[in-house]
């Protein structure tokens, strides 16, 4: 039952990813937001979509080596803790999204990353 909940969790981050490609990228050009903030916003949505190929990384046989494993995760905790801020400067439905997906990332990363 857990394995099935974290799943559905996990897909929900890679749609939540997509969600504010299609959508957070038009709502940060349409609002008037400073420049700042939409710079911020744009860094924040690029290291959330930087942890969902890390995590794709944890799985692609190419990629499996033990040695790596922690590093992967010490980046992927530090992706997570850059785009948090980032993320809440930008406006609109997709920052939850981001956020949460963000959350989510880190906490599937590190409850699915084979041990070595």
């Amino acid at each position: 039952m857990a394995t099935a909940v974290l799943l559905v969790l996990l897909v929900a981050a890679f749609v939540g990813i997509l969600y504010a490609w299609i959508m957070g990228r038009g709502q940060v050009r349409s609002v008037e937001l400073p420049a700042w903030r939409r710079r911020v916003a744009m860094v924040g949505l690029i290291a959330v979509t930087l942890a969902g190929a890390l995590f794709i990384c944890f799985w692609t046989p190419l990629f499996r080596n033990d040695a790596l494993l922690v590093r992967w995760v010490r980046i992927e905790l530090l992706l997570t803790l850059l785009a948090i801020p980032c993320v809440l400067a930008a406006k609109g439905a997709s920052r939850w999204w981001l956020l949460l997906s963000s959350v989510v990332l880190m906490i599937g990363s590190f409850f699915t990353a084979p041990t070595p």
